[in-house]
């Protein structure tokens, strides 16, 4: 896989999220500045807000070649933005 800076990375596979995906998951740690620590297929996420233990949706709003970041959303805003993306869909046609 080539990156913007022209450094390949042979070893390391693609991260299994990219921005904008929505997720359950389980946070398994707490990192240095407090976030809760969550892994998807040993891909480390960083959730803000998130407690140990504590099994939260999040959305994905940053994704790095090592580690992912998201933030906690309810059930509510998951199924508004479903609702905007259906009619801006309608308004294009």
């Amino acid at each position: 896989m080539r990156y913007d800076r022209g450094y390949v990375d042979f070893g390391r596979p693609p991260p299994p999220v990219k921005e904008g995906d929505v997720l359950t998951v389980k946070i398994e740690g707490v990192g240095s500045s407090g976030d809760g620590l969550a892994r998807v297929k040993g891909f480390v996420i960083f959730v803000p807000g998130a407690r140990m233990e504590e099994e939260v949706k999040v959305r994905v709003t940053k994704v790095s070649r090592k580690v992912g970041f998201a933030e906690k959303v309810d059930d509510d805003s998951v199924e508004e933005t479903v609702i905007d993306t259906e009619e801006t869909e309608e308004e294009e046609e």
